[in-house]
């Protein structure tokens, strides 16, 4: 930019001494746009427009880099300066109407020579132009940090608050509920290291390990939904209920553990010593609350044919909760 900026008034300077120099001054009249120009700042506007439309409507895609959508601080700070460029002057030309009929010429000459668009007038603008760029070049920065940072705690914590322990007593979960600012409360069993080992093919030969958790798929949703968090309930858990189970209970699978069941479609794994058989009712990538981990299985609680002893973990909603 630096670069571009000082070869600019370099031929800039060049360009001026290269004009014949004819009778007359030309800072008496407003130069007239030429028709290139008019088009540029027109496809200016219209770019930056349609940019930031998009942006509001898709935003920026994770999977990958927009170079358009990469650019709309750029033109819209270009569709700023030349909106400012075009409206400027009609301020100027009536404040100097009013200058005119005052005593003294200075006011006069200079709001006359600023409303013409000469090079010296226009500093101030430019400077302006710099400081608009600056500022939102260093808001879209701080909005896309702010979203990242806000994305990696929900999916880290999954919740405002969240209690681990060994095998809660049943009444935690209302004690915790009970707190002042506490308005949700999720219960969940969690298993570190189960064993996951698939029905048939090779890897029923070759047990896997994985994070396995029991959750109650309501409560859960009303945590991420008044969490503030921006996660959602995977779909795969809304339709989990206790009709499913006399048969293999629906399980929301990773990516990593889906590749270790082969082909197979279900499979087995504890809880806190019980066994359960479960088939896999949709492969995700993340879960909000298991800090970003590959490998887990999710069970629904309705879905059990006998629920765990005991919650290990409990996720709440709203705050400040009283630590102690």
């Amino acid at each position: 930019a630096a670069a571009v900026a000082v070869l600019a008034a370099a031929g800039f300077a060049v360009s001026a001494h290269r004009r014949p120099a004819l009778p007359g001054r030309d800072d008496l009249a407003s130069p007239d746009p030429s028709p290139r120009r008019r088009t540029a700042e027109v496809a200016t506007l219209f770019l930056a427009a349609g940019g930031v439309l998009l942006l509001r409507r898709r935003g920026l895609a994770p999977a990958g880099v927009d170079p358009y959508l990469v650019c709309v601080p750029v033109l819209v700070t270009l569709a700023c300066a030349v909106v400012m460029l075009r409206l400027l002057p009609v301020p100027l030309r009536a404040a100097g109407r009013l200058a005119a009929g005052r005593r003294g010429a200075t006011a006069f000459l200079g709001l006359a020579g600023a409303a013409r668009g000469t090079a010296v007038a226009m500093a101030p603008l430019a400077v302006l132009v710099i400081t608009l760029a600056t500022g939102m070049f260093a808001g879209a920065v701080a909005d896309t940090v702010d979203a990242a940072r806000q994305r990696a705690a929900g999916l880290a914590v999954g919740a405002d608050v969240s209690v681990d322990g060994i095998i809660f007593t049943p009444g935690t979960g209302p004690v915790l509920a009970a707190l002042p600012g506490v308005v949700a409360v999720s219960a969940m069993a969690v298993e570190p290291d189960a064993e996951v080992r698939a029905d048939t093919g090779p890897a029923a030969r070759s047990p896997a390990t994985a994070r396995v958790v029991v959750v109650d798929p309501a409560s859960y949703a009303t945590v991420l939904r008044r969490s503030g968090s921006g996660q959602r309930r995977p779909t795969a858990l809304t339709s989990a209920t206790a009709a499913d189970a006399a048969g293999a209970v629906p399980a929301l699978v990773s990516a990593a553990v889906a590749a270790d069941l082969g082909g197979a479609r279900s499979g087995a794994t504890s809880v806190q010593g019980r066994r359960f058989a479960f088939t896999v009712a949709a492969v995700t990538g993340q879960l909000p609350g298991l800090g970003g981990g590959d490998r887990f299985v999710v069970l629904p609680a309705p879905a059990l044919p006998a629920a765990p002893a005991g919650a290990d973990r409990s996720d709440g909603a709203g705050g400040p909760a009283d630590a102690d």
